[in-house]
Formats: structure tokens, C-alpha cells, sequence
């Protein structure tokens, strides 16, 4: 939702698989609306289980757990407070992890 202005455009990240224990890169495509810059990301898991790093970044880094499970990460982008002060929240990836993950048919 937009906070006193127009807000980013934040697309939904695609859904990542990561080897349970192990960690997967997120991002999501955002956009700032004309004239303006990204000023702030936050990156947080709202439902299953799992830590980012970095989540502060465009590009945080998820470890799933040690077992099998679904997880939900939520982004928010900003941009500056002096110009616009408005930003937007994308529920942007469900990240599956599992024991092994198949590699893919050729």
C-alpha cells in the first residue's frame, strides 16, 4: 500500500526450491515511479519456517530449515520520504525446500 504518495511497483518473485539445510538468492522486480529511486528494502518470512540474510538488500539470502516445508517471504520497497514517501509490499515467492530437489529433463 502506498504511504503519502505513489508507491513502487513490486512484481511477484518467482516460487525458488532450495535443498533442505541449504540457501536460495530472492529478489523481486520493482520499479520506482518517474523521477524517483529505490531508497530501502525489507525482506521478512510470514509464514513457514527458515532466516534471510541481508535482508535489508535487494537480494537477501534464504536458508530453509533442516527439514522438508513451504515458507512464505514478504518484500517491501521504498522510496525517499522528501520526495514521494511511499512504499509497497508484495507477498513475492513461496520457497519449497526439500530433502533433494530433481534436476531438470533435458
Amino acid at each position: 500500500p502506498a504511504v503519502g504518495g505513489v508507491p513502487p511497483t513490486v512484481s511477484n518473485g518467482l516460487a525458488r526450491p532450495v535443498i533442505a539445510g541449504q540457501s536460495v538468492l530472492l529478489d523481486v522486480p520493482a520499479t520506482p515511479p518517474g523521477g524517483q529511486s529505490i531508497s530501502g528494502w525489507s525482506w521478512e518470512v510470514i509464514s513457514g519456517a527458515g532466516s534471510l540474510a541481508n535482508a535489508n538488500t535487494a537480494m537477501p539470502l534464504y536458508t530453509a530449515p533442516a527439514g522438508s516445508g513451504v515458507a512464505t517471504v514478504r518484500a517491501t520497497v521504498s522510496i525517499p520520504a522528501p520526495t514521494v514517501g511511499a512504499s509497497a509490499s508484495r507477498t513475492p515467492a513461496t520457497v519449497a525446500a526439500a530433502a533433494s530437489i530433481p534436476a531438470p529433463v533435458a
